[in-house]
């Protein structure tokens, strides 16, 4: 990597979150899709069959069930540097369900 753009990366805090473009569970149709399936989460899709479905994702979504990658997390090259799998949490709502993200020190990430 360029090293003036690694100064500047560093300066401005730059990472690579978790996210279900990284995680084992992400299907995308292509490398440059946006929208995918997760193979690890179904629901019963109400509109068509009620047969079960893959839960639609985001690319840079992620969920409590992330599973690392180690072939994704390899190909990101110079900038698997600026991969912190444990920066971010998130934090339960009263209801126990989802919540808000938080940054989190690296190697102070809670379950």
């Amino acid at each position: 990597m360029d090293y003036n753009k690694k100064i500047k990366l560093d300066s401005v805090g730059f990472v690579i979150s978790d996210c279900c473009e990284l995680c084992k569970n992400g299907r995308f149709p292509s490398e440059g899709s946006m929208w995918g399936t997760c193979r690890k989460h179904y629901y019963q899709h109400q509109k068509h069959s009620m047969a079960d479905r893959e839960i639609g994702i985001h690319r840079c979504g992620f969920c409590n069930d992330y599973e690392i990658d180690d072939a994704l997390i390899s190909r990101l090259g110079a900038f698997s540097e600026y991969w912190r799998a444990d920066h971010v949490q998130s934090i339960p709502n009263e209801e126990g369900t989802g919540g808000e993200i938080v940054l989190v020190p690296k190697g102070r990430r809670e379950k």
